[in-house]
This record gives C-alpha cells, sequence and structure tokens, in this order.
C-alpha cells in the first residue's frame, strides 16, 4: 500500500473516494484511488489485494471477477 498525502482532511470531513481497477494479475488486483474534498484531491494511492485459498496460499481470480472488475 502507498498513500500519498496532498492536503489534510479533519476527523468529521466529507469527501469523495474514487476506486479503479488498475492491474488485475493472475491473483492479485492493484487498486489507484483518489479522494477529494470540494473537488481538490486530498490523497492519492494505491494497493494491491491478493485472492487466498483456504490455506492462506494465493489463487487465481475467477473468470467472473475478472469480467467484473474489466467491465464486460
Amino acid at each position: 500500500m502507498e498513500a500519498e498525502y496532498l492536503s489534510g482532511l479533519g476527523f468529521e470531513d466529507e469527501f469523495e473516494l474514487e476506486l479503479i481497477a488498475e492491474n488485475i494479475g493472475n491473483s492479485s488486483i492493484t487498486y489507484g484511488w483518489e479522494g477529494r474534498r470540494n473537488g481538490d484531491v486530498c490523497i492519492r494511492g494505491r494497493h494491491t489485494a491478493v485472492h487466498v485459498d483456504a490455506d492462506g496460499r494465493p489463487a487465481p481470480l475467477s473468470s467472473k471477477v475478472r469480467r467484473a472488475l474489466a467491465g464486460t
């Protein structure tokens, strides 16, 4: 996970968060995101989530998940 803080957000500040799937790998998805308050970007970052099996080992993403994330 990485984040770049561009301006502060207070505890009860309202903001919009945009999240997109930047990269869909065999067993992982890297998401990019931006948080905006009144149209100004306050925070920008990305994180990677890995799909795992019952034993906690990386497992391939299903075709249904891939299609949903790709928008097809």
